[in-house]
């Protein structure tokens, strides 16, 4: 028997080193492809990287076969779609209406975001939740055929129908961007979120629900959208295609404001959430994936104070968001809930509380934790 074991580790032992030992050589290939091939480069984790093997044969999979090898991450759908796999928040088991819940649980959920949007009424305070779509709602038609869209019997769909019954203050985008859909794309083909024009009507939409649900007249700044390239986005990162793909693989739109707003931009400390010193700036893209910040508009369309909670998604239609409020606190919905973000409305007093959330991450606890 110790015979036998001895003999399948040698076997394994060579063939690791006949697998390995190419590639040093193919990576050095690769380096004087890029023109990387100098001394600083030639590092034992460069020479023994499968990086670079990854890229070319996840390329030829995606460009050549429609398909993706990181299924988990990203799954390939038609015509170029890249949308994200299963593995976070169970994307495509919500999509395909297998996410296993309760009505009971769902009930019980949307009385938690009911007595949310009472603790900001009582306040004085108006509120409302956005759902900014997963791109496989909006785009279902270009999923793989192995994932079939559920439509109407989604989780997102059991809280909607809830929260209407409950007449919660809450915005579902994904039926205003399927009626827009049309020759301009709303979505990245290879990254997760909407482009500018696909934000551009949440925000649009978003206001006009305000101003609907409660009877207001904000005003919205005057821009035009003018169409850009830009480079391929994280699911293609995921696959390690990113610099494979074009420069200007991806269709996305410039923001063109009738007025500029010159504004002061700040951040947000994470441990106490404290409000640091701003700097004058043009009208900033702000992107909380790793920091809070702040925006103080003296020239804003509206005099209202603005607390946004959000996300990646709320990082393409920053500037339309900058141009219309005074002030906009804009802090990452997982990084602040219950009690500390109850001290932070008793301490800055906004106006309008808008919660704008990405559909797979919707149904949390931290949403509805108590204020």
């Amino acid at each position: 028997m110790q015979k036998k074991q001895k003999k399948l580790v040698f076997i394994f032992m060579i063939v690791s080193l006949l697998c390995i030992s190419p590639l040093p050589l193919l990576n050095l290939f690769f380096l004087y492809q890029k023109g990387m091939l100098d001394a600083k480069n030639i590092t034992t984790q460069r020479l023994f990287t499968t990086d670079h093997i990854e890229t070319n044969i996840n390329y030829f999979a995606y460009r050549t076969l429609h398909r993706s090898l990181n299924r988990r991450k990203t799954v390939a759908g038609k015509e170029g779609f890249l949308f994200l796999g299963n593995l976070y928040a169970a994307i495509l088991d919500k999509a395909q209406g297998v996410y296993p819940y309760r009505k009971e649980e769902i009930d019980q959920w949307t009385d938690k975001l009911k007595a949310v949007e009472n603790w900001y009424r009582r306040r004085g305070i108006e509120f409302i939740v956005v759902i900014a779509p997963n791109k496989s709602s909006v785009y279902p038609e270009m999923l793989p055929d192995s994932v079939v869209y559920k439509e109407g019997g989604t989780i997102t769909d059991a809280i909607v129908e809830y929260a209407k019954k409950k007449e919660i203050s809450l915005l579902d985008l994904r039926k205003i961007l399927r009626s827009n859909k049309g020759a301009d794309l709303l979505y990245y083909k290879t990254d997760t979120h909407w482009n500018n024009k696909g934000s551009s009507i949440g925000f649009r939409e978003t206001m006009r629900y305000l101003n609907h649900r409660y009877n207001r007249h904000y005003t919205l700044p005057a821009y035009k959208l003018r169409m850009v390239r830009e480079r391929a986005g994280d699911l293609a990162g995921f696959l390690k295609i990113k610099e494979s793909l074009p420069s200007d693989y991806e269709v996305n739109f410039a923001y063109d404001f009738n007025q500029t707003a010159r504004v002061c931009h700040g951040t947000i400390s994470a441990k106490d959430h404290v409000i640091q010193p701003c700097k004058r700036v043009e009208n900033p893209v702000a992107n909380i994936y790793a920091v809070d910040q702040y925006i103080i508009n003296n020239e804003a369309l509206n005099p209202q104070k603005l607390l946004l909670l959000a996300d990646s998604f709320s990082t393409a239609n920053s500037k339309p968001y900058n141009a219309s409020f005074a002030t906009l606190w804009k802090l990452h919905q997982g990084r602040i809930y219950g009690k500390a973000l109850a001290d932070f409305v008793e301490q800055h007093h906004p106006d309008i509380v808008i919660y704008q959330i990405v559909e797979r991450d919707l149904y949390s606890p931290t949403l509805v934790e108590a204020l």
